[in-house]
């Protein structure tokens, strides 16, 4: 028999072919070209949001998205919208329930929230806010207590109002007729609605003068609006002495004959229209005001 002539195979090269050398350059090149693509990318989120938000108009829905890390642009996760906010889903019949995938579980990273929360009722300006009931009940209760000695005896009137309480100084006690001087008698008086006002924190007083419908004219006052104002600054001027209150947490108004408790038919409604009123209330409302008559001056 012949033999068949073999031949030897050459033993392969030891180490990686030298294509590999080139092609792995190239995935490094490859890589760090991505990487500075990346790095260069700019992600404006003013867009996105804005983007964002003609979606969700035009679907109804409202959506969630979770971002993987703090300050990193990672996947986002959507959260499915609430059943019923599609204008589609106005159209399934109850009858038929219809199967919703679970939400995914949202983890605890960062939230970008689009009209997550409702919207806070707008608060318009100057509109006063609800004073602590607690606070003027119990104010209420201190005026009435110190005061009533000065009650009982007609010197003063006390009186809740809007939140607030007055006091009620009688013309008759508090002043000379046609005068802003204060008699000296009626300094205890203002003496006990001092340490009332001393101790009422966060409360502002406002002090306002009143007239009947007596014009006056004389050297020192005009009319009864000059009257009014300086009877109000004569009780501020005591009452800042006494208490050392903020000049910003007290004022004086004068009315002159405009606000009448009572008609000026009779010399008796004249005198009780004529007093000062004294108002403390709760720093966050204005002043409370007495209630006007129920016919017009004459």
């Amino acid at each position: 028999m012949r033999k068949k002539n073999r031949t030897k195979e050459s033993p392969a090269p030891a180490g990686a072919p030298i294509w590999m050398v080139t092609f792995a350059d190239m995935m490094s090149l490859l890589l760090c070209l991505f990487v500075l693509l990346l790095t260069f990318a700019n992600f404006e989120v003013t867009k996105y949001q804005k983007f964002a938000t003609h979606m969700r108009e035009s679907f109804g829905g409202k959506w969630i998205m979770q971002l993987s890390n703090a300050g990193n642009v990672g996947d986002p996760t959507l959260v499915p919208p609430v059943p019923g906010t599609f204008p589609s889903d106005e159209k399934v019949d109850k009858a038929e329930p219809v199967a919703e995938p679970a939400p995914k579980p949202v983890s605890k990273g960062p939230m970008a929230v689009l009209e997550l929360a409702p919207e806070e009722p707008e608060e318009k300006p100057g509109q006063p806010l609800q004073p602590d009931e607690t606070t003027v009940d119990a104010l209420q209760k201190t005026i009435e207590k110190e005061m009533s000695r000065d009650v009982q005896g007609g010197m003063v009137e006390v009186e809740k109002k809007r939140g607030g309480s007055i006091i009620r100084l009688s013309e008759k006690a508090a002043f000379p007729l046609g005068s802003d001087q204060l008699n000296e008698s009626f300094n205890p008086v203002l003496d006990r609605v001092a340490d009332i006002i001393r101790h009422s924190k966060g409360m502002v007083v406002q002090v306002s003068g009143h007239t009947d419908d007596i014009p006056i004219s004389t050297e020192r006052f005009r009319s009864n609006w000059d009257l009014s104002s300086a009877r109000s600054a004569s009780v501020v001027h005591y009452l800042e002495k006494k208490t050392g209150i903020d000049p910003k947490l007290i004022v004086a108004i004068g009315h002159g004959s405009s606000n009448p408790l009572v008609p000026n038919d009779s010399p008796e409604n004249r005198a009780k229209n004529r007093r000062v009123e004294i108002s403390i209330v709760p720093r966050q409302l204005e002043a409370p005001k007495a209630d006007s008559p129920t016919h017009p001056a004459e």
